[in-house]
């Protein structure tokens, strides 16, 4: 069994479908096959009775064909209703079990690939699974009994016309062989655009005002377009392989009536076979080739789902964030400190690359400020990505309390870190969702109206309509950037952390705005241990510790007037370059 068999039949095993509805569907498509079986038989019996029989007799047949058809195509609804239950339970499995696995990964599994490539993983490749698992495979079973039961029933009723029959639809059915493997190749590439098509499609929407305002809509359109072009032209391959497939089938099938007419006809001519029987023998033309196209349909949907099972399992075998076995509680209180911590994104198994810090080291005093200044790019927000361990150090250690921070479960540990960046991330929902976000513990609205009170968000958010009701949309923009902020401090006040990150919390809003934020954020560092990314001075000022990052390393770390009276380091001239924007 070669790996990607291996890997579908573990990954349906565990989506653990009914075994009990599984067997009630297999028995009821098992007695639809059957019945479907018998409807030719009561056909041949009742033309061969015209004319000899009686009206009764005839009456009888007529009941029997059509009580057999009529029950047998009922039987196959049932249960094809009840497959439809067991796929979306599997499908359901599958999907909650990949996003489950896909939140739980580190920081650096979404920072390489497109959006669109792993949502597709939790459609599109659950759902092929979850198709062949339920009616796929049943099909396929009912299909093979169908098949036999029609060749050994045709046999029966006479061999030679069997022989006729099959070989003319086997002949068929082989020359769609090439067809429908590249068929299946076709329609892996329809995934894999479709999928890149989701990706650029989410990534334009999401950035829709830098498009607008760099005026890139034709840039975007003409990207779009790109894409587009390619999954028109796999769709429409796909769509022609699809026509020479239905063109042989339906030859092959035209061709089987006109040999098995022929053949049987000169047959009933002679006296060598009865009208009845060949009737039966054009029925069963249709019960042989359901069969052979729900087999090569099985075929074609079972390496769809073997290439999703191997695109599902790759994710599963990396390492998930929370399985770590450390279930250390940090200390409520203590020095939060970096001892000799260097780091390379490329560490993590994402494209960067690149040492980003470098034998770093500084501790910060509980309840104390930290300032962490330097020029772009210098390492100063992967030291908060470090502490809230959305990556792992790749040399030295962080502590806290004395304790290495790995060893300290991570959602606890994260519930003790609270973090504001630049642009604060608003989720679809509520205003009160929002504010409560993240929280294992229901909050009231008490509470969340004190925590907006803090971050001074209560008096726009009572003049909302709809107040803590208000649904925020994608992104939240139906409110501002500052108001955005202030929701996102309020966040915090709420989860009340004992260490704080503020990742230049204020540069992107205007002055009025910027006030009311900074004294949310002067309300909100009090009592806690803060580490503030900035190149305002005046919280540099503010802080008890500076930290100067230069090329991925500390160059310089103390007070500001210590550092300040070396005119000839990098921090007096990044200070002076903040004091001449203040007073510009």
């Amino acid at each position: 069994m070669s790996q990607s068999h291996q890997d579908l039949f573990k990954l349906v095993r565990k989506s653990r479908p009914s075994i009990r509805l599984m067997s009630i569907a297999t028995g009821l498509s098992l007695a639809s096959a059957l019945l479907l079986l018998t409807y030719p038989l009561f056909t041949q019996l009742l033309v061969d009775s015209l004319g000899k029989q009686g009206w009764v007799h005839w009456g009888w047949l007529a009941a029997g064909m059509i009580g057999a058809l009529v029950a047998g195509t009922a039987l196959g609804g049932v249960s094809s209703v009840i497959l439809a239950r067991v796929g979306q339970d599997v499908s359901y499995w599958l999907r909650r079990t990949v996003l489950d696995k896909m939140i739980g990964l580190p920081v650096g599994f979404f920072d390489s690939g497109s959006t669109g490539d792993r949502t597709s993983r939790i459609t599109s490749d659950c759902a092929s699974i979850s198709q062949l698992a339920s009616a796929e495979a049943i099909s396929l079973v009912n299909g093979i009994v169908m098949l036999i039961g029609s060749v050994i029933i045709l046999l029966w009723l006479d061999h030679s016309m069997t022989l006729v029959l099959m070989g003319t639809l086997l002949t068929a059915f082989v020359c769609i062989g090439p067809a429908v493997a590249k068929l299946e190749s076709v329609s892996r590439e329809v995934q894999e655009r479709s999928a890149e098509l989701s990706g650029l499609v989410t990534q334009i929407f999401s950035e829709i005002r830098l498009v607008k305002s760099f005026a890139a809509e034709s840039y975007e359109v003409e990207r779009g377009t790109r894409v587009i072009q390619s999954v028109k032209e796999r769709n429409y391959a796909a769509a022609k392989l699809r026509v020479v497939l239905e063109i042989i089938i339906g030859v092959g099938v035209a061709a089987t009536l006109v040999v098995v007419l022929v053949y049987g006809g000169h047959r009933v001519a002679i006296g060598d076979m009865s009208i009845g029987v060949l009737t039966a023998f054009i029925l069963y033309i249709f019960n042989v080739v359901n069969p052979l196209t729900q087999i090569a349909s099985f075929i074609a949907e079972l390496q769809r789902a073997k290439g999703a099972s191997s695109r599902i399992t790759a994710i599963f075998q990396l390492s998930d964030e929370r399985d770590s076995d450390a279930r250390g509680r940090p200390p409520e209180t203590g020095v939060l400190s970096f001892e000799s911590v260097s780091f390379a994104y490329g560490s993590t198994g994402d494209e960067r690359g690149g040492m980003v810090l470098k034998d770093v080291s500084f501790s910060i005093e509980e309840g104390s400020t930290l300032a962490i200044v330097g020029e772009s790019g210098g390492g100063k927000s992967t030291i908060l990505s470090l502490i809230e361990r959305f990556y792992e150090a790749t040399e030295g250690r962080i502590t806290y309390g004395g304790k290495d921070i790995r060893e300290f479960d991570l959602l606890t540990w994260r519930e003790m870190v609270g973090y504001v960046p630049q642009s604060c991330a608003v989720m679809p929902g509520t205003m009160r969702d929002n504010i409560a976000y993240g929280l294992r513990r229901k909050a009231t609205d008490a509470e969340i109206l004190e925590a907006a009170g803090k971050a001074r968000a209560l008096d726009f958010i009572k003049a909302l309509p709809a107040g803590l009701d208000t649904i925020l949309s994608e992104q939240g923009s139906n409110i501002s950037g500052g108001q955005r902020q202030r929701i996102a401090i309020a966040r915090i006040f709420l989860r009340d952390p004992a260490i704080l990150l503020l990742d230049e919390a204020t540069s992107s809003l205007d002055g009025e705005t910027e006030q009311l934020v900074k004294v949310a954020i002067d309300s909100l560092m009090e009592g806690r241990t803060n580490i503030v990314v900035t190149h305002r001075i005046t919280t540099v000022l503010n802080a008890r510790v500076i930290c100067h990052l230069h090329d991925g390393r500390v160059s310089a770390l103390g007070s500001h007037e210590d550092l300040f009276a070396d005119k000839d380091g990098g921090y007096a001239r990044l200070a002076q370059v903040f004091i001449k924007d203040v007073v510009a």
